[in-house]
């Protein structure tokens, strides 16, 4: 029993082994609906940036996503600028992104059609920084 707790203590420590392997667990999870709440959660929030848009002493909104949280940031942004007024506009800066990630499933459909209209927005600026030693990214 000590052995194999053992290795794995090593390769976790030495070569951060396994998030990568959560990561990717999650993301499936969420693309086929094993995520309770996930997508409420989501909304509620796009809601609140959109709000914030939408205030008239607003001079911008920067929504930021690291790593696993650009999916999450992704799927914001789209739901807030469909809540916002048509000429609201907002800053999405994502982190290390994880969207190289994504399942090419049929399922991953909702975040694929997320990250085409985010893309394609003129209302949306965004910034990536990406790290090349990431292999998420």
């Amino acid at each position: 029993l000590g052995v194999p707790l053992l290795l794995y203590r090593f390769l976790e420590t030495r070569f951060n082994a396994f998030w990568p392997a959560r990561s990717c667990a999650f993301l499936v999870d969420r693309m086929i609906g094993r995520v309770p709440g996930i997508e409420e959660r989501c909304q509620a929030f796009a809601a609140r940036v959109a709000e914030a848009m939408n205030r008239a002493d607003t001079d911008e909104v920067l929504l930021v996503g690291h790593s696993v949280g650009t999916h999450l940031a992704v799927t914001v942004a789209a739901r807030a600028l469909e809540l916002a007024g048509a000429e609201k506009r907002l800053s999405l800066l994502t982190l290390g992104h994880a969207i190289a990630m994504t399942p090419s499933e049929p399922l991953a459909r909702r975040f694929r059609d997320d990250l085409l209209a985010i893309s394609l927005s003129e209302r949306l600026d965004w910034i990536d920084v990406t790290a090349p030693i990431d292999g998420s990214c």
